[in-house]
C-alpha cells in the first residue's frame, strides 16, 4: 500500500470516480494508481459514454481526458453539469493544454482544474485531494528517480514507479505497446495516403501518452509537432516526414522489447 497519511487515505477510500479517457494506456495506469488507495473507478472511453455513466450512477469527481471521441472533454463537462446529480461533481481535466485561453475554456465548461499527461501519482492524487478539501502532508509513494538521458531509446522507469514495481503490471504494459503501436502507425500512414489529417491528429493524441510512459524521448517533439501542425493544417509539407521518423523509432523500440 502506498506511504500516505490516514487522514488521505480516509478521504479517498471508497470515492467513486469517473474516468473519461480514451488511451487504454492512461486507463489503466490512473486506474491501477486510484485502485491501490481504495478509490472505485467507473471507465468511459468516450465523452458519450461518460455522459451516460455520470446519468446512470451517482459519482464523487470526474478525471476528463480532453480530446476524445464522439463528443470531446469540454462538451461531456457542459452536458455532465447539466445533470441534477452532478452539477456539483468537479471535474478535473487531463491535458497537457497551457494556452489560457483554452484553459479558460476548460473552466468555462466546469472542468476546475487541469493534470498535465502522462500523469504522475504524486499529481494525481494531490489535485484529487485538494479538490475534495482535505488537507494533505502529500507523503510520496516512491523517491523521485533521475532523468533517463535523451540517448536512450526508451526506458520502463515510469511504468515501473506507477506500478511500484509490479513484474505483471509491467509485463501488461509492455505487450500492449507492442501490439497496438504498430496498428497506429499503420493507420497514421494509411491517414497520410488520403491526406486525412484530422485522423492523423486523433491517432498521434492517442499514443502520445504511450510514448511518454516508455520514454522514447527522442520523438517527443516530433509527435508533438505532428499533432499541433495537423490541427492547425500548417506545415503540411512537414508532416510525411515527421511521420517517418516517428515510424522508425516505434518500430525500433517495438523490435527491442520483442
Amino acid at each position: 500500500m502506498c506511504d500516505l497519511n490516514n487522514k488521505i487515505m480516509k478521504e479517498l477510500i471508497g470515492l467513486k470516480v469517473l474516468l473519461a479517457e480514451d488511451s487504454l494506456v492512461t486507463q489503466m495506469l490512473i486506474t491501477n494508481i486510484l485502485e491501490e488507495v481504495g478509490v472505485e473507478v467507473l471507465m468511459a472511453k468516450s465523452g458519450v459514454e461518460a455522459v451516460q455513466i455520470a446519468q446512470n450512477n451517482s459519482i464523487d469527481l470526474v478525471l476528463m481526458d480532453i480530446n476524445m471521441p464522439e463528443m470531446n472533454g469540454i462538451e461531456a463537462a457542459i452536458e455532465i453539469k447539466k445533470i441534477n446529480n452532478c452539477i456539483d461533481v468537479p471535474i478535473i481535466g487531463l491535458s497537457g493544454e497551457t494556452n489560457e485561453r483554452r484553459l479558460m475554456e476548460f473552466k468555462e465548461a466546469g472542468i476546475g482544474k487541469n493534470i498535465n499527461k502522462p500523469v504522475s501519482p504524486n499529481d494525481l492524487l494531490d489535485v484529487i485531494v485538494e479538490t475534495i478539501n482535505s488537507k494533505s502532508t502529500n507523503k510520496a509513494f516512491f523517491n523521485k528517480v533521475e532523468k533517463m538521458s535523451e540517448t536512450e531509446l526508451y526506458s520502463l522507469e515510469t511504468i515501473s514507479e506507477i506500478s511500484r514495481g509490479d513484474e505483471e503490471f509491467i509485463q501488461r504494459m509492455v505487450k500492449i505497446f507492442i501490439s497496438e503501436t504498430p496498428k497506429a502507425i499503420e493507420e497514421i500512414e494509411a491517414a497520410l495516403v488520403s491526406l486525412d489529417y484530422a485522423r492523423i491528429k486523433a491517432v498521434i493524441h492517442k499514443i502520445k501518452p504511450s510514448l511518454k510512459m516508455m520514454r522514447i524521448n527522442s520523438i517527443t517533439e516530433e509527435a508533438q509537432a505532428l499533432e499541433d501542425y495537423t490541427d492547425s493544417l500548417t506545415n503540411l509539407n512537414e508532416v510525411p516526414g515527421l511521420v517517418s521518423r516517428i515510424k522508425e523509432v516505434c518500430v525500433q523500440v517495438v523490435n527491442d522489447l520483442e
